[in-house]
This record gives structure tokens, C-alpha cells and sequence, in this order.
């Protein structure tokens, strides 16, 4: 007998990624016989869904490099942590961006890849411009980020106290 057979296309990140941690989705068979009361069972052999890393990148206004028009601009990082799909043994999820001692940060906004605010799904601290949002477990894992991406937007601004001693090293073209 010869099944083929794939994962389902509606199979969430989610709800592959215990199997991942746990080796594959395992299948096994059964073999009645005689009056239909003997049986022999198989192995179980695995299929173990691809995996999928965590990625993180960071732009400024969307892109590498910002150049700004005033010294009073105000102008956005963006920090993605796309999370992958093998995240049920995490134990602990952090994203950190340490901000330049230069700037002041003005505001943050946490959201998923929908635009949904995530800041309650953790703690977020600012201590020293170092920006960190630690992640809190939900039914005691991190399975629920399987297949996520969590955006930190850090508006800053350069300190009105910066001197341009401070600053030449920053500037482009003198």
C-alpha cells in the first residue's frame, strides 16, 4: 500500500512547530488479521516539516541610511524579528536595539505583520537607550510566534543638547 500524502496547506506555523521540536509527525499502521482480532502495529516513522530561522533586520525610514534635512527631524528605526517556525522549546525571546547615547527616543509602537498591537504580549524597557522588549510565554512556551513577525518602530530624534563636535563624526561629506 502506497499513500501519498502532504501537509496540509492550511497547516499553520504554529501548529507545526511542536512537531518540529518533537521530530516529525509520526504515523503508524495497523494490521488486522485472523478473525480481526490479532493486529501488528508498524514503526512510527517521522516527517519533519522544513524549518523555517529566525530572521531579524533593521532599516531607518524603511531604509539603510537616512539623511536628515534638520537636526530636529524626527525619524523612525525599524526593527523586524520574523520568529521562523520552530519555537516551542524557546525557553526566552528578547529583541534589543541599543539607540546612539545622541538620541532621544520619542516614542515606540510593537506590532505584528497584520499591524496589531503586541506590546501587551511583553515588557519593554528603555533603560540607558537600550531598547528591549522581552517576550512572555503564553500556555507556558513560545509556540504562539511560530510563523510571526513583531515590528519595533523607535521614532528618535537627534538631543538638542548634542554638540557638533558629537555629531562630526556622523556627518557625511563634513
Amino acid at each position: 500500500l502506497y499513500i501519498d500524502s502532504q501537509i496540509k496547506s492550511s497547516a499553520t506555523p504554529e501548529e507545526l512547530s511542536p512537531y518540529i521540536k518533537d521530530g516529525g509527525i509520526p504515523n503508524q499502521a495497523t494490521l488486522a488479521f485472523g478473525d480481526g482480532s490479532e493486529t501488528l502495529v508498524s514503526e512510527q516513522p517521522r516527517v519533519t516539516p522544513p524549518t523555517e530561522e529566525p530572521v531579524i533586520k533593521k532599516t531607518v525610514g524603511g531604509q539603510a541610511s537616512k539623511e536628515l534635512t534638520n537636526q530636529d527631524d524626527v525619524f523612525t528605526w525599524e526593527v523586524a524579528a520574523s520568529f521562523g517556525n520552530d519555537t516551542s522549546d524557546w525557553t526566552e525571546v528578547k529583541i534589543t536595539d541599543q539607540i546612539n547615547d545622541l538620541l532621544d527616543i520619542k516614542d515606540i509602537r510593537i506590532v505584528d505583520e497584520n499591524d496589531t498591537d503586541v506590546t501587551s504580549k511583553g515588557t519593554l524597557d528603555t533603560a540607558n537607550n537600550l531598547v528591549t522588549f522581552t517576550l512572555n510565554q503564553e500556555n507556558g512556551s513560545f509556540t504562539y510566534l511560530a510563523g510571526h513577525t513583531y515590528t519595533l518602530y523607535i521614532d528618535s530624534q537627534i538631543k538638542s543638547s548634542a554638540t557638533p563636535e558629537e555629531l562630526s563624526p556622523y556627518i557625511k561629506d563634513g
